[in-house]
């Protein structure tokens, strides 16, 4: 039987390569009647449905229940999933489609890669049970267009109807900024039902961020709450927000789409845990400053960029309207320093960083680690344990991945990759390899790799096993811009 601790063990990377494009007639069923498919011949599509055939494979290379594999009893997720279990999905579904040149498949875990993990957790679950699908997106992105796009509320009667398990996709976030149709602020909501549907977890001095300087003092999440950073984040303790249904789990299920990252070089399976937190306000980003200021958010020192933080702040504690004269003011004046052009891609530089998106980035990736290990290590009352507390499974949708300026503008790129395993780090590896990028350049990997409790991953010489098809080979993915180096040799 799977345990808890073997997600931290397991090196295995099931690779299914070729998947080119997603299924277009929700809610995805699959485009043939497979032995172990628990919903029959009525709902089989009329068209090819290679992403359910890539997921499939992946669950069988990974040779999870072998010997029923070919019969009506295979049940690949049996070893993490029993019944009665309460079980959490938690996909990227970071933004809705919104700036010009945006592409939603880009950006987020698609419906029918979700369809597919579905059904295989209601074999398993064998009709008793729940299931949570969430994400805590960005505080303006629209939840219901997301998943209106990707049908999940068609994907969600379905199993709901034939199952018996109640599947409802839940927005995790406590704070959300609405927007009118011109994408300007309208106002700020925020949940009435904290007590209830989030749990405070303070990591302490088992936070990346317990370093015992004053740096706390520096951090910003990239929002305009930078009181509650400090009272959340400070030599006393470094607290999260997380949506209690992830703490509840007693598995977890980890749905990342593959993508560059302006600040972390790329967001596969580590990343995709700064979804658990429910206010993006608690979340350290970078030092405010630059490097050779003791911050981190852009390289060396320039005026211009000294004076746009405070400007930020300004005019996001005045009302929706002036924060909008100021956003629009500013970049007037950057156009105007321009000389009317747009900004190439040869124009970006250290002094064109905003936010930490850069290499020299020494904030976010502790960050994504303590969060991580939240999720292994923190029980549903908010202790942390020295053990794993739940069982962990990652897949991947690399079908169409991101590249150049991830996470919210990335280009697409047809990499046709699904691929899974049990442990984070090892899934890392992998997806960095198949953007061509070099591991030893991303701080959230190598960081991970070092460390010496509530260890993140504990397999023999800290390599994934990779099995089932090969990574193709293909051109390196574009880089982020600030990340030049980050191409393997």
């Amino acid at each position: 039987m799977n345990s808890n601790e073997s997600s931290i063990t397991d090196p295995r990377v099931a690779i299914s390569a070729g998947v080119l494009s997603y299924p277009t007639e929700p809610p995805f069923h699959p485009g043939q009647v497979y032995p172990e498919y628990p919903f029959g011949k009525d709902y089989i599509s009329d068209s090819p449905n290679h992403v359910y055939d890539g997921i499939r494979r992946t669950l069988q290379v990974l040779r999870l229940d072998e010997e029923d594999y070919g019969t009506p009893y295979w049940n690949p997720l049996g070893d993490i999933i029993r019944p009665g279990d309460k079980v959490i999905l938690k996909p990227n579904w970071v933004l809705n489609q919104m700036w010009k040149g945006q592409i939603q498949d880009t950006l987020t875990t698609h419906g029918s890669v979700i369809r597919a993990i579905l059904d295989y957790v209601m074999i398993a679950l064998k009709s008793k049970g729940s299931v949570v699908l969430f994400d805590c997106p960005l505080t303006v992105a629209d939840f219901d267009a997301i998943l209106k796009y990707y049908h999940i509320p068609d994907i969600c009667e379905f199993i709901t109807n034939n199952t018996g398990i109640r599947v409802v996709p839940q927005d995790g976030r406590f704070r959300k900024i609405l927007l009118n149709e011109k994408y300007r602020r309208i106002r700020d909501e925020r949940d009435a039902r904290q007590a209830i549907s989030h749990c405070l977890v303070d990591l302490g001095e088992h936070s990346l961020h317990s370093k015992g300087d004053m740096s706390w003092k520096r951090y910003e999440s990239g929002g305009d709450e930078t009181d509650i950073m400090r009272q959340h984040h400070n030599e006393n303790k470094h607290e999260y927000l997380i949506f209690k249904p992830a703490l509840e789990a007693d598995v977890f299920i980890n749905i990342p789409k593959m993508k560059t990252h302006c600040k972390t070089g790329c967001t596969i399976a580590l990343k995709n845990l700064i979804g658990i937190c429910a206010d993006k306000s608690y979340l350290p980003h970078y030092k405010k400053g630059g490097s050779l200021l003791g911050g981190d958010e852009y390289e060396g020192f320039s005026p211009m960029m000294e004076i746009r933080q405070p400007l930020v702040h300004f005019f996001r504690s005045k009302s929706d309207s002036i924060w909008n004269i100021g956003l629009y003011g500013w970049r007037l004046l950057a156009w105007v320093r321009r000389g009317f052009k747009p900004k190439t891609a040869s124009q970006y530089g250290k002094y064109d960083v905003f936010g930490g998106s850069w290499m020299g980035n020494d904030t976010l990736w502790r960050t994504i680690i303590d969060l991580n290990r939240i999720i292994f290590y923190v029980d549903s009352h908010g202790k942390l344990h020295d053990k794993p507390v739940r069982k962990y499974f990652c897949l991947v949708d690399g079908v169409i991945a991101g590249d150049g300026n991830g996470p919210l503008k990335p280009t697409s790129r047809k990499a046709g990759l699904i691929f899974a395993g049990f442990n984070p780090v090892a899934i890392e590896l992998v997806g960095i390899r198949a953007m061509g990028f070099d591991y030893r350049k991303i701080r959230v990997v190598t960081e991970s790799l070092k460390l010496s409790k509530l260890l993140l991953c504990d397999f023999p010489n800290k390599e994934p096993l990779l099995v089932g098809d090969r990574l193709p080979s293909s051109e390196p993915f574009i880089p982020p811009s600030c990340w030049e180096d980050l191409i393997a040799n």
